[in-house]
């Protein structure tokens, strides 16, 4: 199905303001430059958008929409194991970051740098909102094969959607050289080890069932992408 004028004039005030913000940063960035990048109107950004801050809003749903869609997918595949889901989730999470690197260098950027408290819960709760669902659809199909022992199954998927969530804040320090590390790989390493250690005792699950990425040149390229 082909997307209407409107979409298209949308996306492009997404994308355009995306770049501005990641150039200028988002303070220094006025509705009037995002216009005029657009080829567009005040009237027609306010016809979209009722402030500049909404645009932040729409490039996190954007993006997070992206995400959910990969789990919402891969929890409704009938032939896998609830611990193949999850180990295919954050595979196929991790591929389609790489084949949008640069888009999501911008937006993981953008996000971190603006560091109002109230945008970042609202990113969450929006994240939790669209996530948990399919987590815990494969927690309890976890449960039912014996990988997972949770008591608490809507509670846990909540929960470890908001861990993976939070999980990026200490590696954004690192990445950004916030935080002055010796060698980044084995800090990164060790960073990653613990949070799979973490996830995997929620998910009351043997270690190493449900694994994150290792460690590797591809990664360490993909991290770095977020050093400006």
């Amino acid at each position: 199905m082909p997307w209407s004028k409107e979409h298209k004039t949308k996306q492009k005030l997404i994308k355009c303001a995306l770049d501005l913000f990641y150039k200028n940063g988002y303070e220094d960035t006025p509705i009037e430059a995002i216009v005029n990048k657009a080829g567009l109107s005040k009237g027609a950004f306010f016809h979209y958008f009722k402030a500049k801050e909404d645009l932040l809003h729409a490039i996190a749903d954007k993006y997070t929409q992206e995400v959910t869609d990969i789990m919402a997918q891969i929890a409704d595949e009938s032939d896998l194991s609830a611990i193949e889901k999850f180990n295919k989730i954050i595979t196929q999470g991790q591929r389609h970051k790489i084949n949008h690197s640069e888009e999501y260098k911008k937006v993981g950027l953008i996000l971190y740098d603006y560091r109002s408290m109230k945008f970042q819960y609202e990113i969450l709760d929006r994240m939790t909102e669209k996530a948990v669902p399919p987590i815990e659809k494969i927690i309890r199909q976890g449960m039912k094969e014996g990988a997972f022992q949770v008591e608490y199954p809507a509670e846990t998927a909540d929960a470890f959607v908001r861990f993976l969530f939070m999980m990026r804040e200490p590696l954004m320090k690192i990445m950004k050289g916030e935080v002055k590390v010796g060698d980044f790989a084995d800090t990164v390493e060790k960073k990653i080890k613990f949070f799979e250690n973490i996830m995997n005792r929620m998910l009351g699950a043997e270690p190493g069932t449900v694994k994150l990425p290792k460690i590797n040149k591809q990664l360490i390229k993909l991290m770095k992408l977020f050093v400006k």
